[in-house]
């Protein structure tokens, strides 16, 4: 037989071997995932409206979120894929993942959602084709560090092929430095539960190992003790799925950011920013001496990395041929919304009097700025008065203008040097996480409706979970009866329906109303009453839930 013809027969035998491997692989991969899922976590920076918000600062046109389409790569259960559906429901959205147990169990919650905008796929990765489409956004969150190189490079190819031109993909991945010190702690984990062969196992084994370690450093007090202390910390609090796939599944392999910048140039790609880095080199660092660094802005943000210890990054990616522009002039395209309040009760906008507002976006609420500027006190005031509602930045500016006596004012008849400090104040927050951006108008309402209507995931998750995510995608923590109401606000129950809905769990003992600090049957305490009680409770969550963002029109 000819040498030529033996050798291609090798070929094709190589061939065939690698492809059975890597689907052996990626079939393990799976089983894991099944056996140990991956927590159902709804995503804020991954939504398109983010992604959106974030390549127009960087002077994009990116694809309107209205109306889109969008892929999502390791979608797990699919519940960050549902979210994004209920919020933009004129979009259309995919998901794909390896674990058919998983997307058995998206597909029934769509079901139930009766959501007719999304699917989700149960398939390899490394099997998609050109049948698959074209999408003006594609997200892999979780999923670029944690596969071997082949499915790497099909990640990126993906992106490139299947990316509309001026489409946006996220990529999230560990980075190095920050994740030399996870890594010791990876290897130390995987030795210990070397021969377990059953992921369960190997979990508990693991659990076992870091009470060990922490039993064994508690009086140890160098530098390497107390890091390797607080990352155990750390791990204990984030959950099993964490320590799992983070810590003791096959592959998980960090960069270093310049390594993933060339890797992404080698499909066509370029980076546009990170979703928490947006502008904000010389927030962490003066400009100058970042440039001394190197010339260019992506240098400048590997030296970030190494000073700030990094071990995380969630990029942004679009076409090597789309034109990239940082300036703060596109923040009049945007929606703004600000959780800050004024310090002082009586406010002052005279010229010359400073005033203090506070940021309340964390809780407690942390002095934010200070400002002497008429202008700009009164877009705070104006921010602080419609929280949670965003404004288009030409009503802010026309609302603060009105709060001045200066009515019907436009962008074009504002003195540029005034504009230019606005955007400025904007942008400046926007990097302190004070103020908001969006390309959308807010997707929920802050009135009650004739027949309210719940966000669909808030109602799913209201079933199973004291935590349910809002429309802002916040996870809050709601009481019995606010989950016990959520479901009924599909739409078709007014008040007097919603009132005899939990009635009936009072009469059936689903419910027990309470009188004073003591919770009785309300049978027993309420007596003729118990109807009136229970509707000014149903008023009173009503108001709860659209303060907190939960109503949509």
């Amino acid at each position: 037989m000819p040498v030529g013809v033996l050798y291609g027969m090798y070929y094709s035998v190589s061939l065939i071997t690698c492809s059975l491997l890597n689907f052996l692989k990626n079939k393990m991969n799976s089983t894991l995932y099944d056996q140990i899922p991956y927590t159902k976590n709804v995503y804020k920076r991954t939504h398109p409206n983010n992604l959106a918000t974030i390549a127009s600062l960087h002077g994009l046109q990116p694809p309107t979120v209205e109306n889109c389409q969008v892929l999502e790569l390791g979608c797990a259960s699919g519940i960050n894929t549902i979210a994004m559906a209920t919020i933009t429901p004129q979009s259309e959205f995919i998901g794909i993942d390896a674990s058919e147990k998983q997307i058995a169990e998206g597909r029934a919650n769509i079901q139930h959602l009766s959501l007719k905008n999304i699917q989700l796929k149960a398939m390899d990765m490394m099997t998609i084709d050109d049948t698959l489409g074209k999408f003006d956004y594609i997200i892999a969150h979780g999923v670029y560090s944690w596969v071997a190189e082949p499915a790497r490079n099909k990640l990126l190819q993906v992106c490139r092929d299947h990316l509309q031109p001026q489409g946006i993909a996220y990529v999230s991945y560990n980075v190095y430095p920050g994740w030399h010190q996870n890594h010791a702690l990876r290897t130390i984990l995987r030795y210990h539960t070397r021969h377990l062969p059953e992921p369960q196992a190997q979990l508990e084994s693991a659990k076992q190992c870091i009470r060990l370690l922490n039993q064994t450093l508690a009086s140890h007090y160098d530098t390497h003790s107390l890091n390797l202390k607080k990352l155990l910390q750390r791990i204990d609090n984030l959950g099993d799925h964490y320590l799992f796939h983070e810590y003791l599944e096959p592959d998980n392999h960090p960069v270093y950011f310049h390594e993933f910048l060339a890797h992404t140039k080698q499909y066509d790609l370029q980076y546009i920013s990170d979703t928490d880095l947006a502008f904000a080199l010389p927030r962490y660092f003066p400009q100058e001496t970042l440039s001394q660094f190197g010339p260019t802005l992506m240098e400048q943000e590997q030296y970030l990395d190494f000073l700030r210890d990094n071990s995380f990054r969630e990029s942004l990616l679009c076409h090597q041929a789309v034109s990239i522009k940082r300036s703060r002039h596109y923040v009049e395209k945007l929606y703004v919304a600000a959780n800050i309040k004024a310090n002082s009760t009586s406010i002052s906008l005279d010229e010359g009097m400073l005033e203090e507002f506070s940021d309340l976006s964390q809780g407690e609420g942390r002095m934010a700025l200070a400002i002497s500027s008429p202008t700009l006190k009164a877009i705070c005031v104006c921010l602080s008065e419609h929280w949670p509602q965003n404004l288009a930045f030409e009503t802010l500016i026309q609302l603060a203008y009105q709060r001045l006596d200066i009515p019907n004012i436009s962008l074009e008849q504002l003195p540029e040097v005034m504009l230019d400090d606005i955007k400025i104040l904007l942008l400046d927050l926007y990097l302190k996480k004070i103020v908001e951006f969006s390309t959308l108008p807010s997707q929920f309402i802050t009135h009650i409706t004739e027949k309210p209507l719940a966000s669909p995931l808030a109602r799913l998750q209201s079933l199973s979970s004291e935590e349910v995510y809002n429309v802002r995608y916040e996870k809050l923590s709601l009481n019995f009866l606010e989950r016990y109401l959520l479901p009924l606000l599909n739409g078709q129950n007014d008040e007097q329906a919603l009132l005899k809905a939990m009635l009936a769990g009072v009469e059936n003992g689903e419910l027990i109303l309470s009188q004073g600090e003591n919770e009785q049957n309300a049978n027993a305490t309420l007596l003729n009453d118990q109807s009136e009680v229970l509707l000014q409770q149903i008023r009173s969550i009503l108001q709860v839930l659209s303060k907190r963002a939960y109503l949509v029109a």
